[in-house]
């Protein structure tokens, strides 16, 4: 990325700054970083105005930021997404280098191969004698001083060497790799937005509470964005942002917050799951007992949840299942 000095005093920053204040350049610089990301490149596809002001780290006023920025011309929009204006015109050298390696890298330098074999000239006493009138021999006179060599062929790269050697041909079945400007939406461990509502919903879990976890995973840089979660697995980071999200203020049941969230059998027992997985040796111990393999665990802290545990039984059995 390229940033120049005379930022600072361009008009089109000077009217940022005062709409914006001292945050102007933050923004500005983690809107033209996310350009880079993933090789994403000016045009964003399937931005909106929360995205932008996600990707900015923006705490103030929603919108502010965004029309703000479109007010100076610093972005654009189009049919489906948003446009960083002028960012390709000061970083072509970087879009550049992203076409060569999706074309497969820069061209080789190819070398004219010699054609026809090379004239040698006669070396110093080579050839045939030559007989006067006398009768005696005599070498012929020299034309040069050392024979002269063919040009010797200059030797191939490593890298053109093992393409030569092991070509790849792709086959019809397997397509090229090449990088992508951004994600394909419904690949595994690249969820959608409503394959992310879904699961929310199946919890219960508040509309808020998706949105904002949706804007957090987004708004990280491409080899962090939803890591490590898979599809089948995208219930359970569910039911993790739910925990964190009662651990903040909105513990469950009873709690504040407590009529946002559903008791659903299935959110029940994913809670008991993973309460239980809490409790070491919580099977045949009776309440008030201290578990043998039991070490770092506070004696209230494992009675608190060993009642937390039969309360979601029985919240569980009252629902018949």
């Amino acid at each position: 990325m390229i940033v120049k000095p005379t930022l600072l005093d361009h008009p089109k920053f000077l009217r940022l700054a005062r709409k914006l204040g001292p945050d102007a350049l933050h923004v500005l610089v983690r809107m033209w970083a996310h350009c880079e990301t993933d090789q994403k490149g000016e045009r964003w596809r399937g931005a909106d105005p929360e995205y932008l002001e996600a990707v900015c780290r923006w705490s103030g006023d929603q919108g502010k930021a965004y029309n703000s920025l479109l007010d100076c011309e610093f972005i654009g929009t189009f049919e489906g997404g948003l446009v960083i204006r002028n960012w390709r015109k000061y970083n072509q050298t970087l879009v550049n280098s992203w076409d060569n390696g999706r074309s497969g890298g820069r061209p080789r330098k190819t070398h004219g191969k010699p054609t026809g074999n090379p004239r040698v000239s006669p070396s110093r006493g080579s050839g045939n004698p030559r007989v006067s009138g006398n009768g005696t021999s005599q070498n012929p006179p020299v034309t040069h001083g050392e024979p002269v060599a063919p040009p010797r062929r200059e030797e191939k790269s490593r890298e053109e060497g093992s393409r030569e050697e092991y070509p790849q041909t792709p086959t019809s079945d397997a397509p090229k790799s090449s990088p992508r400007s951004d994600p394909i939406e419904g690949e595994v461990g690249w969820p959608t937005r409503d394959q992310w509502r879904a699961a929310c919903e199946m919890l219960g879990m508040p509309e808020h509470v998706a949105q904002e976890e949706w804007l957090r995973q987004e708004s990280k840089p491409a080899h962090e964005r939803w890591a490590r979660v898979s599809l089948d697995r995208l219930p359970m980071h569910a039911e993790r942002v739910l925990g964190w999200w009662r651990q903040k203020g909105c513990p469950g049941p009873g709690g504040p917050g407590a009529s946002d969230v559903k008791a659903t059998p299935y959110n029940l027992r994913m809670q008991i799951d993973a309460l239980a997985a809490e409790i070491p040796n919580h099977k045949g111990n009776p309440e008030g007992t201290w578990p043998p393999d039991v070490r770092e665990m506070h004696y209230e802290d494992f009675v608190g949840k060993t009642r937390r545990l039969r309360e979601l039984r029985e919240q569980l059995a009252s629902l018949g299942q």
